[in-house]
C-alpha cells in the first residue's frame, strides 16, 4: 500500500488471473478504481510506491512465458500508460515444490527517490540492489549469501536502507543511493 501526494490510497495485489492489479481510492467515501497492469502470472508480493507527481512504480515477479524461469519486474505509469520490463531472471531448475520454501525469493521492495531515481532490492542468490529506470539500470551484489527476505527504505539524506534474512538471522545494511560497489562487509 502507498499513499499518493494527493492523500489517494493505492494498492497493488494479484487478481483472480494471478495478473497484477493496481487499484486506488481517492477518498474514504470513493469507490475503488482498478486495473490490470501486467496480465503474465505474477506469484509473489508486490511493491508500490507512488512519486511526487502521483505516478505509480511496481515491483513484482512472476513466471517467463515458457515457465521455465521466475522473473523480477518493475511497472511505471509515469509515461502515462503502464510500461513493464524484466530486471533479473532466477531458473526453475532445482526448485522442489515439495519442499517447505520452493516459490522463489525474489521477493522485491522498492521506492522513488525525489529525483524520479527508482531503487528495488530483490533476493536472487543474494541480495540485489538495482537503481535507475526506463531501461537504464545498474545492478550491486549487496550480499553475497543466499538471502529470504528484504525490505527497503530510502532515507532523507541519500542513503538506502535495507532489512534482509540470510543464515537464518535478520541483518541491516545502508549504503549511499547509486552504490555500485563490491558487496558490503
Amino acid at each position: 500500500m502507498a499513499i499518493g501526494p494527493d492523500g489517494a490510497v493505492h494498492i497493488s495485489y494479484l487478481g483472480y488471473e494471478h495478473d497484477l492489479r493496481h487499484a486506488w481510492k481517492e477518498t474514504p467515501d470513493a469507490e475503488w478504481q482498478t486495473e490490470i497492469v501486467d496480465e503474465s502470472y505474477s506469484l509473489t508480493r508486490t511493491s508500490i510506491f507512488i512519486d511526487g507527481n502521483n505516478h505509480a512504480h511496481i515491483a513484482f515477479t512472476s513466471e517467463d512465458d515458457t515457465n521455465a524461469a521466475y522473473l523480477v519486474k518493475y511497472a511505471s505509469n509515469a509515461a502515462g500508460t503502464w510500461t513493464t520490463e524484466i530486471l533479473d531472471t532466477q531458473s526453475r531448475e532445482g526448485w522442489n515444490p515439495e519442499e517447505e520454501n520452493f516459490l522463489p525469493n525474489l521477493l522485491p521492495s522498492l521506492a522513488v527517490d525525489e529525483a524520479g531515481t527508482v531503487h528495488i532490492v530483490y533476493n536472487n542468490d543474494g541480495l540485489i540492489y538495482a537503481h535507475g529506470g526506463s531501461g537504464d539500470w545498474t545492478f550491486a551484489l549487496i550480499e553475497p549469501r543466499k538471502t529470504y527476505w528484504s525490505s527497503m527504505s530510502l532515507d532523507g539524506h541519500g542513503w538506502v536502507r535495507v532489512a534482509y534474512m540470510a543464515a537464518d538471522a535478520v541483518w541491516y545494511a545502508a549504503f549511499p543511493q547509486g552504490y555500485s560497489g563490491p558487496p558490503l562487509e
